[in-house]
Formats: C-alpha cells, structure tokens, sequence
C-alpha cells in the first residue's frame, strides 16, 4: 500500500503516467494481483483536468510467473548440482590420466623391455614359432602403449580442441585389422578394407569405431560361415 501511495502522489505530482502492480482485496475477503494504470488529461496549459484509468485483474498471469520463475529456479539449483557432479567428474578424469601415464605404462615399458632382452639374448635358442611368438607379444605391448596415449591426449583436451585430422582410411583399417589378426584368422575372415579414401576425422576415435565394429563383426559371426567384409 505504501508503495502503491507513493507512486500516486509522484504521478499527480508531475503529471507523468501512473503504473503498479499490487494486490487488492475482493469481496470474498481474499486478495488477488491488479495491474492499475492511470494517464492525465490536461488543458493548453498544461494543467491536469482529469485521470482516466484502468484496473485490471492479473492474478493468473501472476500466478503463472511465480510458476515459472520456480521452475526456473528448480531448474538452476539442478544445473548447479550437475556442474559440481561434472567437476567430481573432472577430478576422477585427471585421477585417471596419471593412472594412464604412469602406472599403466610402467608395467608395459618391463613387459617390452624383458621381451626385447629374451628375443635378443636367446635368439638362437628360440624355435621359428618362439621367434614369432615374442614378436607378436611386443608388436601387441607396442599397440597397447599407442592406445594408453591416445586414451592420454583424449582425456586432456576438450571437446572444442578435438580437432579432425584428414586421414587414409584404408591405412587406419589395416592397422585395426593388423591388430585383430590372430581372430581374423581363427574366424577365416576375409576383410577388404582397400580404396576407402581419406576424410578429415580425429583418429583415436576412428580407429576406436573401426575395432569396435571388425571386432564385433568377428565376434558374432556364425561359427561355420567364413565372414567376409567388402
């Protein structure tokens, strides 16, 4: 009431245009929100005459205002818990890049380095499926480093700075399907991954689709049918 007084007494004042929302009481002793406006009238000298005026109810759109703006809030406090939930996530991704770059390499660097030392040392002591044994064994430790790094780069940029890479998909191929050989070879497979040409892709998460994708292929093949993909 107070509010609404002063605003009045301002516009009869100075002649400017009267506006307020508040609210009124209405017969059932209950109180409801009014939007009231009122404009003077004046004569050649400027003088007011006269204020014509209206009243009109805005208890609804009040009402839906108050809903949105708590709606809104709601909204708000949720995005504001899943921003700290996203931070957790953050630290948990950096917790993960040092596993990745040191106690996850570290045993693989002994793996490849033992591996090196019995295939130098004992080279001629190894029977030819020896020989290709221990070389199959630091041709997966080498693949394996490759991925911890690439999973390394992956964590530490952001989804702006992933950038795409123009690419030979025919040789990215070969290199998954170097990497899957032992089932290509189980299975009986044929895969022809020739003349697919080159598009600008980020290549981690390439290579990822493609292994996911052969992989799978081989891994649900129908046991008696030689898979072949063209």
């Amino acid at each position: 009431m107070e509010e609404t007084r002063k605003r009045w007494q301002h516009s009869i004042r100075t002649g400017t245009e009267f506006e307020t929302e508040h609210r009124l009481q209405d017969r059932d002793g209950g109180y409801k929100w009014h939007l009231s406006r009122g404009i003077a009238q004046k004569d050649a000298y400027d003088k007011q005459t006269l204020w014509i005026s209206t009243n009109t109810v805005i208890h609804e759109q009040k009402a839906h205002q108050e809903a949105l703006e708590k709606a809104v809030a709601e909204r708000t406090h949720e995005l504001q818990q899943a921003n700290e939930t996203l931070k957790h996530k953050n630290k948990e991704l950096e917790s993960f890049t040092y596993v990745s770059s040191h106690d996850l390499q570290e045993p693989l660097r002994k793996i490849q380095t033992l591996a090196g030392r019995i295939f130098d040392k004992e080279h001629q002591n190894l029977t030819d499926s020896g020989k290709d044994y221990f070389g199959r064994i630091q041709k997966a430790a080498g693949q394996m480093q490759q991925l911890i790094l690439d999973l390394l780069a992956f964590s530490q940029v952001s989804t702006e700075e992933r950038t795409f890479k123009n690419t030979d998909l025919s040789r990215l191929a070969q290199e998954v399907i170097s990497e899957l050989s032992e089932t290509i070879a189980e299975k009986h497979a044929t895969i022809d991954a020739t003349g697919l040409g080159t598009a600008p892709v980020i290549v981690f998460q390439f290579r990822q689709l493609l292994h996911n994708l052969m992989g799978n292929a081989l891994k649900f093949s129908h046991p008696d049918v030689p898979p072949i993909s063209l």
